[in-house]
């Protein structure tokens, strides 16, 4: 639990600068996102993350589409017994559909993203990505209160998508909370 923490610990100054970043954005009306994941094993994952207004919408029936552009920033962590790097941070943007009941109080939705990301390390503890630069794919379903705060459960998925061998890529399964501004 204390190494848990100490992940979480790290990323105050991160939720700081995107508080700051999304108070500074006048016309915008983010989504601060937190997330916590692992990936069964001995990787763990604390990140936050931006979402700004929607770039495309649409309603279809009782049903609210839309494409939001995102920034996110995490940190890997590995708590295994291998020689490899036992941290990286990454960073990167993506675009999220977002499909959410557009009546009530208590709104379910799924999303799907695709993306880009840059790692701090090409190795975390077994794992060898080979290259800095990896793709992220994500899906996810959850639920949102009002236009206040939503909480949710989300994979992601980040690899080389096959550019250079080894390409080890990782999995997570996440918990997510995203206050709206």
């Amino acid at each position: 639990m204390a190494n848990h923490f100490h992940s979480l610990k790290r990323l105050g100054p991160v939720v700081a600068a995107l508080l700051s970043i999304a108070a500074v954005s006048a016309q915008a009306d983010p989504q601060l996102t937190v997330k916590y994941g692992q990936d069964g094993h001995d990787y763990q994952y604390t990140g936050a993350g931006l979402r700004f207004d929607p770039i495309w919408s649409s309603e279809k029936g009782n049903y609210a589409i839309d494409l939001r552009p995102a920034v996110e920033i995490g940190h890997m962590r590995y708590s295994g017994q291998s020689a490899g790097p036992s941290g990286l941070t990454e960073g990167g943007g993506l675009g999220i559909v977002h499909i959410e009941r557009a009546q009530g109080t208590l709104r379910p939705y799924a999303e799907a993203g695709f993306g880009l990301a840059v790692f701090s390390n090409d190795q975390l503890g077994t794992r060898n990505f080979s290259i800095h630069s990896q793709f992220t794919e994500q899906v996810g379903l959850g639920v949102s209160y009002r236009d206040r705060w939503s909480i949710g459960w989300l994979f992601s998925h980040y690899s080389n998508g096959g550019l250079k061998e080894p390409n080890s890529g990782i999995d997570l399964q996440q918990i997510v909370l995203n206050l709206y501004f």
